[in-house]
């Protein structure tokens, strides 16, 4: 069985979603991946936390990109949000 981290999509350049990523298991899972040179996209309703959360995601990243989006939007907008950073990013978790 291969571990998490070893296998192919958790390499450092890719791009990782995390959605309800201001804290707890999200929060862990991005500062993970940030450190292990990920990109990492994080979505979160919390405004407030969220601002936290990418604080700790800027200084665990090894030179991946951070980005921290609030999502105080009906659903029907988490499409089109996720929709425009697909443009923008060469691979999704």
């Amino acid at each position: 069985m291969t571990s998490q981290t070893s296998h192919s999509a958790f390499q450092p350049g890719n791009t990782a979603v995390i959605t309800g990523g201001a804290n707890g298991i999200g929060l862990a899972a991005g500062i993970r991946y940030a450190a292990m040179g990920m990109n990492v996209l994080v979505a979160d309703r919390d405004a407030d936390q969220l601002k936290v959360a990418e604080e700790v995601l800027q200084a665990a990243a090894a030179h991946g990109a951070i980005r921290c989006n609030n999502l105080k939007i009906p659903n029907e907008g988490v499409n089109n949000w996720l929709g425009s950073r697909i443009a923008a990013i060469r691979r999704i978790l």
